[in-house]
């Protein structure tokens, strides 16, 4: 009679461990369903394509920046410099590749005809980009001031 009961209460114990483990692993994947779903919600939106424009300085001249950035990753650059009476000079028209780093929320440009100059841009907001320019002759920009806005 004692073995039935031993046997009996182990049976008990065991369903009782299983039972245990199993809510434990079910609650801990609602734990991590709901984390996922958080995580989720607040994340951003993905870049979008379109065109961005605004006047950026350039020493002590500006340039008005317009860059569109396609579907297919190309993208066009036109800068077109201001000289210091604010009359238009000389303009750059510059085209490439471009690719988006969402974890890191910038956009890259890999030019087709200038192999010294690395652009970037932060992405601000669905409707703002700031222009991160630099080569062998700018150091690396950021600020306000060099915002664009979507087109």
């Amino acid at each position: 009679m004692n073995t039935k009961i031993m046997y009996a209460a182990i049976l008990a114990a065991v369903v009782s461990l299983t039972s245990a483990c199993h809510s434990s692993k079910n609650a801990a994947q609602t734990a991590t369903d709901s984390t996922a779903t958080t995580t989720t919600t607040a994340t951003p939106a993905a870049f979008t394509v379109g065109t961005f424009t605004g006047e950026v300085p350039v020493g002590k001249m500006k340039s008005a920046v317009e860059v569109t950035f396609n579907a297919d990753s190309s993208f066009t650059l036109k800068e077109v410099y201001k000289g210091a009476d604010n009359k238009p000079a000389p303009s750059m028209d510059s085209k490439g590749k471009w690719k988006y780093d969402a974890t890191a929320k910038k956009i890259y440009l890999a030019y087709t005809n200038l192999m010294d100059r690395g652009t970037s841009f932060s992405v601000v907001d669905e409707k703002t980009i700031q222009m991160h320019d630099g080569s062998d002759h700018t150091k690396q920009t950021e600020g306000n001031e060099y915002n664009l806005t979507r087109k």
